[in-house]
């Protein structure tokens, strides 16, 4: 099986790591390109029960045919039928104004968690692992990169009452990326990730590297972790304001969200 495939993480995760150790709680599933704000993740997670079947990560409609066409499509399918809608599998006839199920997203399935990072619990991975071997083969004819649907398909023929949260603060792009495509004003609060997508050729980037970037991640979380010790702040968590007054306005002022400017700091005084 492909290395990335969040199968194969899942089962090496609870054999390694979590199997004889109860105190981890959670599975994080992270891309290598993603930063992550530790403190804050740990706080988002005690809002829920690792005990319980919860994934979540930043929701995304599911496509209904993945690769396999298969009973996976016509699972998914069933949703689109019991709403009045409909799609044609590759061994079906082609409808009249009815797309195709590989281009057909499915508005009432089931979301799936994306983002650059999923959270899985504790019970959760523990109910997936004597399934995982079997799901890899079962899901293997769909799409190269389709490591979040696999787990999904997984996940819900194994784990059917499992919970599907959104996880408000998974960034799946950079700061940069996101202010074109009007995504940040709509999410600012405390970010869980950042997400380097369009950094490596630094087309997003904002030190020109994404070495540099994420050194910038890390020492604001550094920054906000030493004064929360010494006790100049509250808590040790980063602000996404905190992530746009650095990357925007290079440090030097305060992002306005409303007509994506930066204030300068002598202005402010």
């Amino acid at each position: 099986m492909q290395s990335w495939s969040h199968l194969v993480r899942v089962r090496h995760a609870w054999d390694e790591h979590m199997k004889d150790n109860p105190e981890i709680e959670w599975l994080a599933l992270v891309d290598d390109d993603t930063f992550v704000f530790p403190d804050t993740v740990q706080w988002y997670l005690s809002r829920y029960k690792s005990a319980d079947l919860v994934w979540g990560g930043l929701l995304e409609y599911v496509r209904v045919d993945n690769g396999d066409a298969g009973n996976f499509a016509k699972w998914l399918r069933e949703y689109l039928h019991m709403n009045g809608a409909d799609c044609t599998l590759p061994d079906e006839e082609p409808k009249k104004d009815i797309k195709n199920c590989s281009d057909t997203m499915c508005i009432k399935c089931p979301p799936i968690p994306q983002g650059a990072a999923i959270f899985l619990s504790r019970a959760l991975v523990e109910t997936l692992r004597p399934h995982t071997e079997d799901c890899e083969t079962m899901t293997q004819t769909l799409c190269k990169r389709c490591g979040s649907q696999r787990l999904y398909m997984c996940i819900h023929r194994h784990a059917k009452s499992v919970k599907t949260e959104f996880f408000r603060g998974i960034h799946r792009n950079p700061m940069h990326l996101e202010e074109k495509h009007h995504e940040f004003s709509d999410r600012s609060g405390l970010p869980l990730t950042w997400h380097g997508f369009g950094q490596v050729n630094s087309t997003y980037s904002h030190t020109r590297s994404f070495y540099g970037d994420f050194l910038e991640l890390w020492r604001l979380s550094h920054k906000a972790r030493v004064m929360f010790e010494s006790g100049e702040r509250e808590t040790p968590f980063v602000h996404d304001m905190d992530v746009a007054n650095r990357v925007m306005c290079n440090g030097l002022g305060v992002w306005r969200i409303n007509d994506g400017r930066c204030t300068p700091v002598e202005d402010l005084l």
